[in-house]
């Protein structure tokens, strides 16, 4: 159970989230791992920032029913992955590969987090089948400079 974000405890409670007209961003997974904990933690503190256009839960492996486990692809291996929801539906994000709705990919920190957010809302508002997020804003601050040094 996560202690920075509202959990999902049912079937109902989900599919209430999923009727509102928010954009619905589901962290799968379990919270007693490390990467989970962080994912939580930058989830939290920009919740507030996006809670106009985004709900933000947290939905433990454990507790997802086998209807959902099957409709979703959620197996007990599913560590920490992020599935945004619009209109009942999942979205699929590709990043520079095959699209996907479930999000594994390593989201560096805060700021590469709200460019996700950003992106996933501009492709919804423009009624996007697949929203394509590009590397560049993934990669940490740290290889870009190696990139400028290798370039001089």
């Amino acid at each position: 159970m996560s202690f920075y974000l509202n959990n999902i405890m049912s079937d109902q409670m989900f599919d209430d989230l999923l009727k509102e007209k928010r954009i619905l961003l589901v962290r799968f997974g379990y919270a007693a791992e490390k990467d989970c904990e962080r994912l939580d933690r930058m989830l939290a503190s920009i919740n507030q920032m996006v809670s106009r256009y985004f709900a933000i839960a947290a939905y433990e492996t454990r507790d997802v029913t086998e209807l959902l486990r099957k409709k979703y692809n959620i197996t007990e291996e599913t560590r920490h992955i992020l599935v945004f929801f619009t209109k009942g539906a999942p979205i699929y994000v590709s990043f520079c590969k095959r699209p996907s709705f479930q999000i594994c990919e390593y989201i560096p920190g805060v700021e590469e987090m709200l460019s996700l957010l950003i992106m996933v809302h501009q492709g919804i508002t423009h009624n996007k089948k697949i929203i394509n997020v590009y590397g560049t804003y993934f990669e940490n601050k740290k290889s870009v400079r190696k990139l400028e040094k290798q370039e001089t």
